[in-house]
């Protein structure tokens, strides 16, 4: 899939840039053009969507979805 725009993990979601609503749904410009969609990984696509790690600070989740400690696995 490529690598995630914003830290350049591998990616693992395709990620609409102007978030899909009701409103926007039918719209092709936003559902389907190359230029609303970013690569993202897990971790930065749920920064985006909640703000925060899905974890607590310290962890994070592998690339398997194992949870982990934050330093032991970026060593």
């Amino acid at each position: 899939m490529g690598l995630c725009v914003r830290c350049g993990k591998p990616g693992a979601i395709v990620h609409h840039k102007v978030h899909l609503t009701a409103r926007n749904i039918n719209d092709p410009d936003i559902t389907l053009s190359e230029d609303n969609l970013e690569t993202l990984c897990r971790e930065c696509h749920a920064i985006e969507h909640q703000g925060e790690l899905p974890c607590a600070e310290g962890l994070m989740f592998d690339d398997e979805g194992n949870l982990v400690e934050r330093n032991a696995y970026e060593s």
